[in-house]
């Protein structure tokens, strides 16, 4: 049996594609950090299926509050780890997370550009290439 994706998972849970007007935007976010975005990364969203909910305003708005907050969190962590490493140099392990921290500002950076791009446009052509886009950070997303 195929695993469920984000999406395949709520519409049985709601029984209903419409399954985004009974989410708050707590929810959503919260689903796009500990789900949503990772599946995007890794391929495994269908966008010709399920690409009509990146178009749902409600949803679409959410899940970019959440990549902007991944973003300065990472950012926010890898400008630290920079201040520490010019402050304290040769920490093997702090050289390690600034690499780890500088991707995951990247990969958030593109995917907030992409799903702004179809806000802007209402086009999901912009993110369906996403795991293409980012498939050398795979590493990062994987369990």
């Amino acid at each position: 049996m195929a695993v469920k994706n984000y999406f395949t998972f709520m519409e049985e849970r709601y029984n209903s594609q419409d399954f985004v007007h009974y989410l708050k935007p707590d929810q959503i976010q919260k689903y796009a950090k500990n789900r949503i975005f990772y599946e995007m990364f890794r391929g495994d969203i269908d966008y010709s299926k399920y690409g009509h909910y990146y178009i749902d305003p409600k949803f679409l708005e959410n899940i970019i509050v959440a990549a902007q907050d991944e973003l300065i969190n990472n950012t926010t962590i890898y400008n630290a780890l920079v201040v520490y490493d010019n402050a304290y140099p040769g920490d093997q392990n702090v050289i390690k997370l600034r690499i780890r921290y500088s991707s995951l500002a990247y990969v958030y950076n593109v995917l907030v550009q992409k799903l702004v791009n179809v806000k802007v446009t209402g086009n999901i052509g912009f993110i369906t290439d996403i795991q293409y886009v980012l498939a050398s950070y795979k590493p990062l997303f994987t369990s």
